[in-house]
C-alpha cells in the first residue's frame, strides 16, 4: 500500500513528528519520495526526515514543570491564607497529632520541674506579677514553684516545644481567664494543650481562674470550659476581684 504526500505542504514541527516516525517504521504503507518531502516552515531544514524529533519531548519536560511550579504556588498561596485565617485551629490539630503519635507524656509526680504553669494575657501581666505571682511563691520564694513566660521559658527553642514543656513539666497549669486571655492565640493555644492533657490523665492539672463576668457565648472557642467547671471537679475555676487591669489588645510574643 503506498501513501503519497508529495504535492502536501508539510511543516518540521512537533505536531507532525509522529507522521514522520509512522513514514519510517510502518510495514504495511511505504511513502513514496519520503526521502524528498521538504519543509515549508524551516529553511534550516531541507527535508522532512532530517526533523530532530527528539526534542518534542524537551517541550513537554517545560510544560510539565511549568505546570508543577504553578500548582506549588497555589499550593504555597492557599496554605498561607489559610494559616493566616485558622493558624490557632491548625496547632492545634499540630498538637493533637503529635500527641495520638508520641502519646501521652504523663510523667512521674517526682520529675515535675514545677508546681504550676501560669498561662495569662501579657495585658493581665501587673495583676499576675503583683499579686498572684508573690502570694503563690512566697516572699522568699519558699511557696510554689511556678513556670513563667518571660522567666522560665528557654531561649531559642520553638514557642510550641516551651510551651509543651512547660505544660507537662509543671504538675498543674493554671489559666488566668479574661477578655484579654480569650483573644489571645497563644493563651488559646495554651488552654488547648493543658485541655488535651487533661482529658488523657483524667486528673486535676487544669485550674482556671476568672479575673471578670464573661458571658457563656465568649467561651464559645472554649470547648467544655464552663461543662468542666460546673460538672466535675477536674477543672476547678475561681471568680477573683478585677484589680489594677490595663484595657487593650494583647502584644504577648512568647
Amino acid at each position: 500500500m503506498y501513501l503519497d504526500v508529495t504535492d502536501n505542504p508539510l511543516s518540521c514541527s512537533c505536531e507532525n513528528a509522529w507522521f514522520k516516525n509512522w513514514s519510517l517504521n510502518s510495514l504495511e504503507v511505504q511513502v513514496p519520495y519520503f526521502y524528498d518531502l521538504p519543509c515549508n516552515n524551516d529553511p534550516m531544514l531541507s527535508h522532512l526526515w532530517e526533523f530532530d524529533n527528539n526534542a518534542c519531548g524537551y517541550d513537554l519536560i517545560d510544560f510539565n514543570l511549568f505546570l508543577s511550579t504553578a500548582l506549588l504556588d497555589v499550593l504555597i498561596l492557599l496554605f498561607g491564607l489559610t494559616w493566616h485565617k485558622h493558624r490557632s485551629s491548625i496547632r492545634y490539630l499540630i498538637l493533637l497529632l503529635r500527641l495520638r503519635i508520641g502519646g501521652r507524656k504523663k510523667g512521674k509526680k517526682e520529675n515535675f520541674t514545677y508546681d504550676a504553669f501560669i498561662s495569662y494575657s501579657s495585658l493581665d501581666e501587673p495583676w499576675v506579677m503583683g499579686e498572684l505571682v508573690p502570694r503563690m511563691e512566697g516572699p522568699k520564694g519558699n511557696g510554689f514553684r511556678l513556670c513563667l513566660h518571660h522567666r522560665d521559658f528557654q531561649l531559642g527553642a520553638a514557642v510550641l516545644e516551651n510551651i509543651e514543656a512547660a505544660i507537662y513539666g509543671s504538675r498543674r497549669t493554671l489559666c488566668v481567664v479574661s477578655r484579654d486571655f480569650l483573644r489571645s492565640e497563644w493563651c488559646t493555644l495554651e488552654f488547648q494543650l493543658a485541655s488535651l492533657r487533661l482529658l488523657c490523665d483524667r486528673s486535676d492539672v487544669l485550674l482556671l481562674v476568672f479575673l471578670e463576668e464573661i458571658p457563656d457565648h465568649c467561651l464559645s472557642s472554649y470547648p467544655g470550659c464552663t461543662g468542666w467547671c460546673a460538672k466535675t471537679p477536674i477543672c476547678c475555676g475561681l471568680m477573683l476581684p478585677q484589680t489594677g487591669r490595663p484595657s487593650g489588645s494583647d502584644t504577648k510574643t512568647h
